[in-house]
């Protein structure tokens, strides 16, 4: 299964666009917050894309009409879905990690620090693919490709 995931959109919507058209055999897309214009441009635009999507609401979500965190079961494995600011992402990845696993979740999806991550964390698979907007660390613009298959897990970030 091929998962696009992204954070961080800001209202980029060109870059948020050009990601997905990328990747159109996408099976599923993950934005994991901040980005709820761009989420609504591709209600819009490309309906088909929309459909795919798996949205959670960021700490600059101003209309607050989000979930805030969400579990996925894709590809046999449960993905645990969140912004990552209430999670202290910052500065330290094993409370998104506990709180995966405590959701019986193999693997955490989160944005918010515009900074691209990915590892194992206490036995969870943590991914941020950074910002599709603009990086905190001066990098270019970034987000993954997930995929799971035969119940593992890898990911690839890229840059646009």
């Amino acid at each position: 299964m091929k998962i696009v995931v992204v954070s961080d959109s800001h209202g980029n919507y060109r870059n948020f666009i050009s990601v997905l058209r990328k990747h159109k055999d996408a099976d599923c897309i993950i934005h994991a917050g901040d980005g709820e214009s761009d989420v609504g441009e591709l209600e819009m635009y490309e309906n088909a894309l929309f459909k795919k999507l798996i949205f959670v609401g960021g700490n600059c979500d101003i209309h607050g009409i989000h979930e805030r965190t969400r579990i996925a079961e894709l590809g046999g494995i449960r993905i645990f879905i969140a912004h990552g600011d209430a999670y202290d992402v910052k500065t330290d990845k094993t409370v998104i990690a506990r709180k995966a696993a405590a959701e019986n979740c193999q693997a955490a999806v989160f944005g918010h620090s515009h900074i691209r991550y990915c590892a194992v964390v206490d036995g969870v698979f943590l991914l941020n693919p950074g910002s599709c907007d603009m990086q905190a660390d001066n990098t270019p613009p970034s987000y993954a490709v997930m995929t799971v298959e035969d119940g593992r897990i890898s990911a690839e970030i890229f840059e646009l």
